[in-house]
């Protein structure tokens, strides 16, 4: 008897994992659209969605007493290819679906990597706000870079 009513019990958990899950629905990043540097949440979460280059995260200040709003990310040390690729990655995004973010800094060690909206949105051309999805975000960048192969339209400041 003992068994037969472990073994239910087992299924009713079981069943009820299942159906809490199911009600969720999948958060997309661009469902972070509009957020402010503000929110350190929203921040975090975006970062969450994106690839993580193997950097090991430290910390993040966000800017938010005085114009120029923007964020700083603390990684470990890192090689300084990977850790300018995940900065580009990292700024874009933070940068379309953050409002009032107007620069994202990535430390990884001793190295830093400094990206405006302004840089973006001269090397691609058009606003950031005009990419409504990520996939015409992901299309965008990629015919720059077919045209500028190694971003020197994108050099990041210091």
């Amino acid at each position: 008897m003992k068994r037969v009513l472990i073994v239910l019990m087992s299924v009713v958990l079981l069943a009820g994992c299942a159906n809490e899950n199911a009600g969720e629905t999948k958060v997309e990043l661009f469902d972070y659209e509009g957020s402010y540097v503000g929110s350190p949440m929203s921040t975090t979460n975006i970062l969450k969605l994106l690839p993580d280059y193997g950097l090991e995260w430290k910390q993040m200040a966000l800017e938010t007493k005085k114009e120029p709003y923007g964020i700083e990310l603390y990684y470990e040390k890192a090689e300084p290819e990977i850790a300018r690729e995940a900065a580009r990655t990292y700024s874009l995004h933070l940068l379309r679906l953050i409002t009032n973010a107007d620069f994202v800094t990535l430390h990884a060690g001793t190295t830093s990597y400094t990206y405006t909206r302004e840089q973006w949105e001269s090397w691609l051309g058009l606003p950031l706000e005009r990419y409504a999805s990520e996939e015409e975000l992901k299309q965008a960048v990629q015919m720059k870079v077919e045209q500028d192969p190694g971003r020197e339209g994108l050099n990041e400041t210091s």
